[in-house]
């Protein structure tokens, strides 16, 4: 039986966080509360800081996971606009994304979040 051949592609899964109803040129902050506790936060102003762990968008953000491991199933996340905190949690839909092909690593995991700031 021949041996399985596996390329080298990466891939970065992660949540894509767009928040409704943000304000037009508003700056703000995105923390992503995983069940452990762990808080990733991506600040989003006139500089923000971008990487291919998280970035801003025009309407939001994204934030990565970890691969090869199984995603979150439910996670809290916290909005700073204006000083206003609006906080809510999420169980993410994601979708399965192996770029070697099955059997082979690495798994990335995606998931589409949308956040409504109004009450």
């Amino acid at each position: 039986m021949p041996q399985k051949m596996c390329t080298l592609v990466g891939c970065s899964g992660g949540l894509s966080i767009d928040i409704a109803d943000l304000p037009s040129g508003a700056e703000y902050q995105v923390s992503l509360i995983l069940p452990s506790g762990e808080r990733i936060t991506q600040i989003c102003d006139a500089n923000p800081v971008a990487s291919f762990e998280k970035s801003c968008s025009e309407n939001g953000v994204f934030i990565a996971l970890p691969t090869d491991v199984d995603p979150p199933e439910s996670v809290t996340i916290e909005v700073v606009i204006d000083g206003q905190t609006y906080t809510k949690d999420f169980t993410p839909i994601y979708e399965e994304f192996q770029p070697n092909g099955e059997g082979c690593p690495p798994i990335c995991y995606n998931a589409d979040i949308l956040f409504q700031i109004t009450q």
